[in-house]
């Protein structure tokens, strides 16, 4: 068994979720990915007067939470 497996943070998330839901399989790295999405896409931050997304070049305007909730069911998984 792979050592990231027989963690302790692993063991809990086997505990919680029941493997019927991809996104529900891992709600903390989902929930990561979330913030780091609305932390670069979202929020404007002071120093940069602007998202650090827009700063890089990597999108022309500030996202809203809506444009990340769309993103969000646009990737989803259709049912089986």
């Amino acid at each position: 068994m792979s050592p990231v497996a027989e963690s302790p943070m692993a063991q809990l998330l086997a505990h919680v979720t029941d493997g019927s839901d991809p996104a529900a399989q891992h709600p903390f790295e989902a929930s990561v990915a979330l913030h780091f999405m609305t932390y670069n896409y979202v929020k404007i931050h002071g120093t940069l007067k602007t998202t650090p997304a827009v700063a890089a070049g990597l999108t022309p305007r500030p996202w809203q939470i809506k444009d990340v909730i769309e993103m969000l069911e646009e990737r989803e998984l259709p049912p089986e």
